[in-house]
């Protein structure tokens, strides 16, 4: 590969990147309904068809926003994980905690559970969370289940259950006024039930 070619190369990731970034914003600020592209396009100091090169329109836009932010949140939940403590069910409840964080607080929360309800289709989602946090979950079912949880429970069926309600409980946190006071509220009925199922 010619010098030139890598330079173009890291010219166009460097542009996408600035159009995620950008679009990153006006998505958490507005919403998808009423982010504007024209405005995305403004402020990247580029023309508007350099958008329309990395993204088909605003619903593919809103997309490869959606698969950062739920990557950077699966960095996160393995970060808080791994950093959790010695024993899995520690690390479990850090990981639970960063995730009821990361839905309170309303920029990084409102796309991944939110606005991604209005655009983007359920098997769309599934797919992406199969691929970022899920196997977070996954793994961290089975380091409990390693370690005596469970009694002898259907793993899959726990790791369902433990998804969708830490799915469901974020979703709900990320929509109320005082997000950030109620979202340790639920920390502790979270942790009330695992005690119970583990």
């Amino acid at each position: 590969m010619s010098k030139k070619s890598g330079a173009n190369k890291q010219n166009l990731d460097n542009t996408r990147a600035l159009f995620l970034n950008l679009a990153t914003d006006e998505f958490s600020k507005y919403g998808y309904a009423d982010a504007s592209t024209d405005r995305i396009v403004k402020l990247s100091g580029m023309a508007r068809g350099s958008l329309y090169y990395h993204f088909n329109d605003k619903r593919d836009l809103f997309r490869a926003v959606y698969i950062k932010s739920m990557h950077e949140m699966a960095d996160d939940l393995r970060n808080a994980y791994n950093n959790g403590g010695q024993y899995p069910r520690d690390k479990f409840m850090a990981l639970a905690r960063q995730y009821f964080a990361i839905c309170a607080d309303p920029i990084a929360g409102r796309i991944p559970m939110i606005e991604s309800l209005a655009v983007l289709d359920g098997n769309d989602r599934h797919q992406i969370t199969n691929e970022t946090i899920r196997p977070i979950l996954s793994d961290a079912i089975g380091d409990l289940a390693k370690d005596g949880g469970f009694n002898g429970q259907n793993r899959n069926m726990i790791a369902m259950f433990l998804f969708s309600t830490l799915t469901e409980s974020g979703r709900i946190i990320s929509v109320l006024p005082n997000a950030k006071a109620t979202k340790e509220q639920f920390f502790q009925t979270f942790e009330m039930v695992l005690a119970k199922i583990i």
